[in-house]
């Protein structure tokens, strides 16, 4: 599954699908927010509210849900999927959001932001860090997976496998 990740043009995220068999579509909609008036072109200007970044840093949520988490964001076989797709397209609960190594943005576009979720990643693209960063992204990495919950035990290490293989290239290591 590495080569199909790391190959795809994009990948798309159904982050709050609780199982495979659920829709794509974004559940709930964020408030449009209050129309202020027109732009001399005639587009509208709105206010919107300033909602939190969930826990995945991707997306925004409702004040009452500050402390979510999205449900991909927690399972074992995402990881890999997420950090060696270029680029993705997420649909959270609330809104899209897009990913890849130099920004994320979200749907209402309130904060565009550097993609910090994936650090791995710049173990492939930036010659200038040293081996003691790479070290410490891997050791991140693997202290999130530890935390992931996979449905089968026999999985642990096939959901990994891809991104040590990945790292066993960048430390020319086994």
């Amino acid at each position: 599954m590495q080569d199909v990740y790391e190959r795809a043009t994009l990948n798309l995220s159904a982050d709050a699908a609780l199982d495979s068999k659920a829709r794509l579509g974004i559940e709930e909609c964020l408030p449009s927010g209050v129309t202020l008036g027109t732009m001399k072109n005639e587009d509208p200007v709105h206010l919107r509210p300033l909602f939190h970044v969930d826990s995945s840093q991707l997306s925004h949520v409702p004040h009452r849900c500050q402390n979510f988490t999205p449900i991909l964001a927690t399972r074992g076989w995402v990881l890999q999927e997420r950090m060696l797709s270029p680029r993705i397209l997420h649909f959270s609960q609330y809104e899209m959001a897009w990913e890849c190594d130099t920004c994320c943005r979200c749907e209402c576009t309130i904060c565009p932001r550097k993609s910090t979720a994936r650090p791995f990643r710049s173990m492939f693209r930036d010659s200038q860090l040293s081996r003691d960063e790479k070290l410490r992204y891997w050791s991140e990495l693997c202290q999130t997976y530890s935390t992931l919950n996979l449905t089968r035990e026999p999985d642990k290490l096939p959901a990994f496998g891809g991104l040590a293989s990945k790292a066993a290239e960048v430390f020319n290591n086994t």
